[in-house]
């Protein structure tokens, strides 16, 4: 399992013209193979008229990395395969890139090609921003109304050493407070509220998830 991958911040499209050619890329972070299908999908349903929809996607679910292309019609290895290369260099994962053409009535030929697909790819990556997700623990610290000032003090003095936020704290009979924490640095968050509530808080260990540090 990694600990950390590069992907995208959000959805994003970007458009540019080749030679009267209009190429139109999409792209999205998904979370599982099938997200990047319904994302190529819905994107084939948002251009119905459009000659070729060339798509890219590298998704990682556990231990098992799923890497497709398509060149839609385009000729073979002029489409699909820059978009991918596009996001092999830039280390990407759990990412789909969908690059819709209308044909502008003048052939690119294969490297004019080859370059509007990647050029396009490129585009819509640098506008849509590339973020770092670390495998992280969802964790709870409760406490008694008593502690609550002197772990606030403490959570929000661990939270800028180790990248992380408070985000969310219930109040009832006691307080909860809810973050998530890297998964290197669990042992090290556990032991910090240990000593600074003199073990008088409980903590408890979510499953591990991948999250957006700050």
């Amino acid at each position: 399992m990694i600990a950390q991958y590069s992907t995208l911040s959000g959805r994003e499209t970007a458009e540019t013209v080749e030679k009267k050619s209009k190429f139109i890329a999409d792209a999205a972070p998904v979370q599982t193979e099938q997200e990047a299908l319904d994302f190529i999908a819905e994107i084939k349903n948002r251009y119905p008229d459009a000659r070729h929809h060339v798509y890219a996607y590298t998704v990682r679910e556990e231990d098992t990395q799923f890497i497709r292309y398509s060149d839609d019609g385009e000729p073979q290895g002029t489409g699909g395969l820059p978009v991918l290369d596009v996001l092999k260099k830039k280390s990407l994962e759990n990412v789909v890139v969908v690059v819709t053409r209308y044909f502008g009535g003048i052939l690119l030929g294969a490297p004019g090609l080859t370059r509007a697909y990647s050029g396009s790819c490129s585009e819509v990556i640098g506008k849509a921003g590339i973020v770092q997700i670390c495998a992280c623990r969802e964790m709870t610290v409760t406490v008694s109304y008593s502690d609550t000032g002197r772990v606030q003090n403490l959570l929000n003095a661990l939270c800028g050493r180790l990248q992380m936020k408070v985000e969310a704290s219930t109040f009832t009979h006691e307080v909860v407070f809810t973050l998530h924490v890297h998964i290197d640095d669990t042992e090290k968050f556990t032991q910090a509220v240990i000593d600074g509530t003199d073990a008088r808080a409980v903590i408890y260990k979510g499953e591990q998830v991948f999250y957006r540090p700050l």
